[in-house]
């Protein structure tokens, strides 16, 4: 009978040892995935931590421009919040560039005849001065804008503001 006893306690503790082996492979294995995952998740945000975009807000004052002259001319991905123009004068001409593409190039009197029918464009005559105004133009490559003469004569904008914003990474 003893020796019965020790055959089951052998097999027992051959059992135990071959299940604790497993046990051991298992729990080796699991961890080496887990380690893996943090790994893959550490890898994670390191890259959005990369991506993170800030935005630099940009705002310009400028007086007595001359003509023609580049008003903005930036690369990125923003957004023009506005570009308010006064003037003594509607002799001038407004090219805006969106991404490369040409979206205007009119001068004062068809920005004042269209700005009813465009929600991102005002121009209206105020107490003698002529008022432009665009608003809320988003680009992903590029904006510029830029202001021309329509005559030969010497032409200046009184004043203009530019506010954009561009996203920096």
């Amino acid at each position: 009978m003893n020796e019965l006893r020790l055959k089951r306690l052998r097999i027992f503790n051959h059992e135990k040892t071959e299940y604790d082996a497993i046990q051991a492979a298992l729990t080796l294995k699991l961890l080496k995935t887990l380690r893996s995952i943090e790994n893959r998740i550490a890898r994670l945000e390191e890259a959005v931590l990369k991506t993170v975009t800030r935005i630099k807000t940009n705002i310009t004052r400028l007086t007595s421009v001359f003509l023609p002259v580049t008003l903005l001319d930036t690369k990125g991905m923003g957004c023009i919040k506005s570009i308010v123009i006064r003037s003594d004068t509607k002799d001038f001409r407004l090219s805006l560039f969106i991404d490369d593409l040409l979206v205007f190039d009119n001068d004062f009197s068809w920005f004042e005849k269209m700005s009813p029918y465009l929600k991102e464009i005002v121009a209206l005559e105020a107490n003698g001065d002529y008022i432009f105004a665009v608003y809320d133009l988003k680009f992903t490559t590029s904006a510029k804008v830029i202001a021309k003469p329509i005559t030969n004569e010497v032409t200046i904008l009184k004043e203009v503001y530019i506010n954009y914003d561009l996203a920096i990474t």
